[in-house]
């Protein structure tokens, strides 16, 4: 069976819509079949609540500080999709780590002793929702994962801006975290990009989608529309509205939601050369 593809989502500024976009591409990728460990990595809780789960005793907390309480800490929130819930204290545990020896390693050690105990290899994708930063914590997803995704939108701090810190900051760590004898990092994600909240109707996105169209690393487009809000206030995934009768705008707009969710797969599954 082959290892389950790890991806973080992160950016360096909130309000991108990548806990929404989480929340309906891991229920996407259930129903296509595959099996789906969502992990809430940040202390916000954003998709946690999402999820409707509230159980404070079992959350990825128990990762950092040991204190995982029995039955095993994973949610079956729908099918094919589990869910490790977030905390709130998980900001405040990070910074007790900041003088711990090897303190980048603790997620990647606790998923190689738990591997077999919660049959992680089960899981075709694991997805971390991130908190828009690079903290001790942040940092301990992306030493784990393949890929980093990032949503970015048309503005001025979460769209180019974004990208350029992102990228910067990632190339820090990645040379912060390298072996001292063959002095390759630890560090192996690559990272994309998602175009979200794009307005068709407006000159600002339409400034953007021509320029990210010349980049390679933006892999799919995703409009705005208000039946995001509307899924993660109700709880539902976005393609339960697909089943009431459409208007052609709203039938395109399914497709192309579809089509973008198939795009970032394709750039998760895509293995580096």
């Amino acid at each position: 069976m082959a290892e389950p593809k790890i991806v973080t989502v992160l950016s360096t500024k909130g309000g991108t819509g990548k806990t929404t976009q989480t929340y309906n591409f891991g229920l996407w990728l259930g129903t296509q079949g595959y099996k789906v460990l969502l992990i809430d990595h940040d202390h916000q809780c954003n998709l946690t609540q999402t999820f409707g789960i509230f159980d404070a005793s079992n959350t990825v907390a128990g990762i950092y500080d040991n204190e995982f309480k029995e039955p095993k800490p994973i949610h079956d929130v729908a099918e094919n999709v589990d869910l490790i819930a977030g905390s709130m204290h998980l900001g405040t545990i990070g910074e007790t780590l900041i003088n711990k020896t090897m303190k980048e390693f603790i997620l990647f050690n606790w998923l190689d002793e738990n591997y077999d105990r919660y049959n992680i290899s089960s899981y075709d994708y694991i997805i971390l929702d991130s908190h828009p930063d690079l903290s001790i914590i942040q940092k301990n997803a992306v030493m784990i994962s393949n890929h980093i995704m990032s949503f970015i939108e048309p503005s001025q701090y979460g769209g180019f801006d974004a990208m350029d810190s992102l990228g910067t900051r990632l190339e820090e760590f990645k040379n912060e975290a390298r072996d001292p004898r063959t002095k390759d990092s630890y560090v192996t994600a690559d990272i994309f990009f998602v175009a979200n909240k794009i307005a068709y109707n407006t000159s600002t996105s339409h400034e953007f989608r021509e320029t990210v169209a010349q980049m390679k690393d933006v892999v799919a487009e995703i409009p705005l529309r208000e039946v995001f809000n509307r899924s993660t206030i109700e709880h539902k995934m976005i393609f339960e509205y697909e089943k009431a009768p459409l208007t052609d705008g709203a039938k395109i707009f399914f497709a192309g939601v579809h089509t973008a969710y198939a795009d970032m797969k394709a750039a998760i599954d895509k293995e580096e050369k």
